[in-house]
C-alpha cells in the first residue's frame, strides 16, 4: 500500500495525472493583479454565505465557521441555487465538494490580498486558518498523499 502511494506521488511529480478523486490543494498566493475583478456574473450569495459562513471583523468564531464548513462538506446544499451550479459542487463528502469549498475560500483570500491586504488582514487570516483546518481534517490521507507516520514504541 505504501509503495503504491509512493508511486502515485512519483507519477504526479513527473507530470502525470492525479489519481482518481485526488486534487491539488489550492493556494492563497496572490501575485500580481491590480485589485480589480469583474464579478458581475457571480452569484450575490453562495452556499458558504447562505449557510452562515462569515470571516473577518464581523465574522463568526472559528469553531462555528468550522461547524458550517463541516455541514457544507458533509450535508446537502439548500436548493437556493440553479441546478447546474449545485451539480458543480458535487455530492456530500466527495472530493469534488471539498475541492469546491477549498477553491472558493482560497479564491476569497487571493482576491482580498489583491484588493487591500492590510484592511482585510483578519478575514485573510480566517480564510487561511480555515483552509489549514479543511486540509488537515478532510484532505490529508484521503484526496492527497500523506506520508505514513512511523510510530516507535518501547517495550
Amino acid at each position: 500500500m505504501v509503495a503504491d502511494a509512493v508511486e502515485d506521488v512519483w507519477a504526479i511529480r513527473a507530470g502525470g495525472d492525479l489519481p482518481e478523486g485526488w486534487f491539488k490543494w489550492p493556494t492563497t498566493n496572490a501575485p500580481g493583479g491590480n485589485g480589480s475583478l469583474d464579478g458581475s456574473r457571480w452569484l450575490e450569495i453562495g452556499p458558504l454565505k447562505a449557510l452562515g459562513y462569515v470571516v473577518g471583523n464581523e465574522g463568526k468564531p472559528a469553531a462555528l465557521r468550522r461547524a458550517i464548513l463541516k455541514r457544507v462538506f458533509e450535508g446537502s446544499i439548500p436548493p437556493l441555487f440553479p441546478p447546474t451550479y449545485l451539480r458543480a459542487w458535487g455530492v456530500p463528502k466527495s472530493p469534488g465538494r471539498l475541492e469546491r469549498i477549498a477553491d472558493s475560500i482560497a479564491s476569497f483570500a487571493r482576491s482580498a490580498k489583491r484588493r487591500d491586504p492590510e484592511a482585510l488582514a483578519e478575514a485573510i487570516a480566517d480564510w487561511e486558518a480555515d483552509l489549514r483546518h479543511l486540509h488537515s481534517t478532510y484532505y490529508v490521507g484521503r484526496y492527497g498523499f500523506a506520508w505514513p507516520a512511523v510510530g516507535v514504541t518501547s517495550s
